[in-house]
């Protein structure tokens, strides 16, 4: 169980090993930089011929990018840039090392910067010294090392740290004392460890020794153990590093500084690993402490200067809260309303001198239920730190109370002895177990009431016979040989068994029998208590027949992988007899190609056991015996257990469904292919159709304006029909391009407020409304997602339907919208002749009319249209009706996700249009 806050010091510890990283970083940097300004300042402060050279700088650039990007477990690229980099280091030192053990004139220092050749104080000025070399090899070897993520590679890495930063400690003591021999390498002609070169291996070092081992580091031990590590560092690091100082100050021989040089390092390099040794075994008792008040059943309460700083899970049980709504808040805030009695016990307990003392209260929590509690409270080592436990007694203060009660009724009657008898033959009847006393031969001494509803033996009648009365013949040796060990005064735990009722019917029991013993010792007797047992092996029965007779292959799974238990649809599911399955692992039903990931799911799984679905969304499949492979969904459902966990699987042969789904597929595509190419044949064909209606109406036409008066009377009411009828024809053409647009135009979705729309629509429908004397009235309307130009001819149908088919009354249009289950409801209702309901399907059927050809204009197409429109914006159209009372037409739109929050009945403030509006003829 992770300590408190383990999360932010887990940040913080990376934040720190980056830092390092970059530190070092920068640290180069500036004497790359001092080398190209000519800055000795940057690069050369230290002994003599003590200078960090360039090749230095760039080694320690390189080894700290390597650090500052490859501390991340889980980040593969991230790992891999720093194992490349840290390889050029290596390579780099290595080339250096043959350099200086091969005696080499010019190396490849004199590549990176050629001035250095000419610098004077050493034979080879600009090569790296031999610890300088050193030291960085070894910080590249354990860099690579530590991207294994191992934990044989990460030992090696704290090692290579550990070394490296000895060198690196030893050169900086070396300068202080200046003892020669730790930091100059003028023996092969190279310069020496200086305090930057010194300085950056070490922070390097540090930083790998933390990424290998990050409990190394303050922020992620518990807060003793940083109490430890912030107190004790400081004083093992300073204390031999002064000592040192002295010694060599005092001693003043390079001999004695070299030797203080080194015991210092050695004393500050074992105590630092003493004190993390210690500091890590103070956090692992904290955190076994605080797993262990987590299990306790009494609720603890952390509080720190008046605030509540953390709450095991019983406190939320006991007080009906959760941890969130007290962790964080002060003693006030967290314990007010109906927890006000446990603010006042726990400040009646702060002012008490006897903090052992504690206090009962009486809490309702949130849910109703009354809670007695027993608040204890104490301050802890820490300053304005106190402790205090809530153990719930609310069963044994009500159970106490209920004694109490009898316990005053009966206690003027009864002598002590008597009371003493009561009280255990109250324990004894009160149990649900038969609970029996019996003689070393078997005759019955006592026989409780839980012994009468077992064995359904009345006392009068259970008392002095012999106990065999309800054993079994077949259960005559068990019996003997258990009254056997009770004369050797051994018990017997547990026995699940069979014994035999008064009726005859056989029941399972679990038996303990356990001897009786006198004052001297003498086993006298027997107490035997039997529990019946028949329905859990009922219930397992029963189980065992769901599990066998379930239509799904059910699998039970140890936490190894290993099948316990398979029904029979899953041994013909996979193909193999029952006794070949049982125990062989899962990882045999899963493809060779998919065995790998299914280890890392089957081991994600254990580490948090939660009932899933495998498959959805994704292709799964399992493989038979005879090796092939079928598509599948799997169920998980993990069953706690005294040995671990088990997971019981439910297996779904998904074949069927698969090829029912890619049939559907093929039968939709073609579907959608024949929509497509109906509706290219009625737009091309009605086009097509315009041209020669065109001519026939317009000679038609010309012909009555040229020969009207000529011809004969029925000649010219002929004539009339033609060009009628070419109207007509004309109009129905123009349907069928608008209904073939309908289904056919791309959607230009965006949020559309409606108010506009039908203001709009009111404007071109003007002069009808004038003409009619119609009146309208327009609610608060809402912002849809619709296509402005399909929407706008929408409203304009209906509205110009409701005006056309109006009754003798002038026309009355009402506007309104609703939201309900998720849409917006837009109503258009008027008061005009209406139609029997029985028709409210088939006028939005093409060409569908209630009313004869010439009596309206009209071609049948615009309510067809409507319906089109509305499906294709995801939505629906429908109309309710009465004959000579009108007709309300209903829209209903999917709530737009940038439209208004849907209105109460009497809040309409903040959606488009409002208010309601009322349009008058003119």
């Amino acid at each position: 169980m992770a300590l408190p806050h383990d999360i932010d010091r887990e940040r913080r510890y990376r934040v720190v090993v980056v830092g390092a990283g970059v530190a070092a970083g920068v640290l180069a940097v500036l004497c790359l930089l001092g080398w190209g300004l000519d800055a000795p300042v940057l690069y050369s402060y230290g002994g003599a011929y003590a200078y960090t050279t360039p090749l230095s700088a760039i080694l320690i650039l390189i080894l700290g990018l390597s650090t500052a990007v490859g501390h991340r477990p889980g980040d593969t690229r991230s790992r891999a840039v720093a194992t490349l980099l840290a390889g050029v280091a290596a390579v780099l030192c290595t080339a250096v090392l043959m350099e200086h053990l091969l005696a080499m004139s010019s190396g490849i220092e004199s590549w990176f910067w050629v001035d250095t050749a000419t610098l004077a104080g050493a034979e080879h000025p600009g090569r790296p010294s031999v610890q300088t070399t050193l030291g960085m090899l070894i910080l590249a070897a354990g860099a690579i090392a530590v991207t294994a993520g191992n934990g044989r590679s990460r030992r090696f890495a704290a090692v290579a740290g550990l070394a490296a930063g000895v060198i690196g400690v030893l050169g900086a003591l070396g300068q202080v004392v200046n003892s020669t021999s730790l930091y100059s390498s003028a023996a092969v002609g190279a310069s020496g460890l200086a305090y930057p070169t010194s300085v950056g291996m070490i922070l390097i070092a540090a930083a790998q020794m933390v990424v290998a081992y990050p409990h190394l580091t303050t922020f992620t031990a518990s807060a003793r153990a940083r109490v430890t590590m912030t107190r004790l560092l400081p004083a093992v690091i300073l204390v031999p590093l002064v000592t040192a100082i002295a010694w060599g100050t005092i001693h003043a021989t390079p001999a004695s500084a070299t030797l203080g040089s080194l015991v210092a390092a050695v004393g500050i390099v074992v105590l630092a690993v003493q004190v993390w040794v210690t500091a890590r075994a103070i956090t692992d008792t904290d955190r076994d402490n605080l797993d262990l008040v987590e299990a306790l059943p009494n609720g603890t309460i952390h509080v720190r200067n008046n605030h509540v700083v953390s709450v095991n899970p019983a406190v939320g049980e006991i007080l009906g809260v959760s941890s969130a709504d007290l962790v964080g808040r002060s003693v006030d805030e967290a314990f007010a309303g109906p927890l006000t009695d446990l603010y006042t016990a726990i400040h009646r307990l702060r002012r008490r001198a006897d903090h052992q003392a504690a206090t009962e209260i009486r809490l309702t929590r949130a849910d109703g239920r009354e809670r007695i509690v027993m608040v204890n409270g104490r301050p802890l080592q820490a300053t304005g730190h106190w402790l205090y436990v809530l153990q719930n007694i609310t069963d044994q203060a009500h159970a106490q109370e209920r004694l109490a009660a009898a316990h005053a009724a009966l206690k003027d009657r009864l002598s002590s002895q008597e009371m003493r008898l009561l009280r255990y033959g109250a324990v004894v009847e009160s149990s649900l177990d038969a609970i029996i006393s019996k003689s070393l031969n078997g005759e019955i001494l006592a026989w409780n009431s839980g012994a009468e509803r077992l064995y359904g033996y009345p006392e009068n009648e259970a008392l002095g016979q012999s106990v065999q009365m309800v054993v079994p013949p077949d259960r005559q040796d068990e019996f003997r040989d258990i009254l056997d060990r009770v004369r050797r005064g051994e018990p017997t735990e547990a026995l699940e068994t069979v014994r035999i009722t008064k009726s005859g019917r056989r029941i399972d029991v679990q038996l303990t029998v356990t001897p009786l013993r006198a004052p001297t010792g003498e086993v006298v007797g027997a107490a035997a208590i039997a529990r019946d047992v028949t329905h859990v092996h009922e219930q397992e029965q029963r189980f065992r027949s769901v599990f066998e007779a379930s239509s799904t292959a059910l699998l039970i799974v140890d936490g190894a992988g290993r099948v316990e238990s398979a029904n029979r649809e899953a041994l013909q599911m996979f193909g193999y007899p029952r006794e070949e399955f049982i125990g062989r692992t899962v990882d045999h039903l899963v493809p060779t190609a998919s065995r790998g990931s299914h280890a890392d799911h089957q081991r994600q799984f254990l580490a948090d056991p939660q009932a899933r679905v495998m498959g959805r969304g994704r292709d799964l499949t399992a493989v038979r015996r005879d090796g092939t492979e079928f598509p599948v969904e799997i169920g998980l459902s993990p069953v706690h257990l005294s040995s671990g966990v088990s997971v019981v699987a439910s297996v779904i042969n998904l074949s069927d469904r698969v090829r029912t789904q890619r049939l559907l597929e093929d039968k939709n595509a073609d579907l959608e292919r024949s929509n497509r190419e109906l509706q290219d044949f009625a737009h091309v064909a009605s086009h097509d159709l315009q041209e020669p209606l065109r001519m026939v109406v317009n000679y038609t036409e010309l012909l009555a304006s040229r020969y009207q008066g000529n011809l004969d009377e029925r000649a010219d009411r002929y004539i009339g029909f033609i060009i009628e009828g070419g109207h007509r024809m004309r109009q129905l053409i123009k349907g069928l391009l608008v209904y073939s647009r309908a289904g056919s135009c791309g959607l230009n979705m965006r949020p559309i407020d409606l108010s506009q729309v039908v203001s709009n629509v009111l404007c071109d429908l003007q002069s009808s409304i004038s003409e009619t004397g119609t009146e309208i009235e327009v609610g608060a309307l809402p912002v849809v997602a619709a296509d402005a130009t399909q929407l706008r001819q929408v409203l304009q149908n209906l509205i110009s339907n409701a005006i056309k088919f109006r009754g003798t009354a002038a026309p009355s249009i009402h506007i309104s919208s609703r939201a309900e289950a998720g849409e917006w409801v837009i109503s258009i209702a008027d008061n005009g002749k209406g139609f029997d309901q029985d028709y409210s399907e088939q006028i939005f059927l093409m060409f569908r009319r209630l009313h004869g050809i010439g009596e309206y204009e009209g071609s049948g197409i615009g309510l067809a249209v409507v319906r089109r429109t509305m499906e294709r914006h995801g939505g629906r159209v429908w109309c309710e009706s009465q004959p000579g009372v009108g007709t309300t037409f209903h829209l209903a739109f999917p709530v737009a996700p940038t439209a208004a929050v849907p209105p109460t009945e009497s809040q309409t403030e903040g959606i488009a249009g409002g208010e309601t509006r009322t349009y008058s003829p003119v």
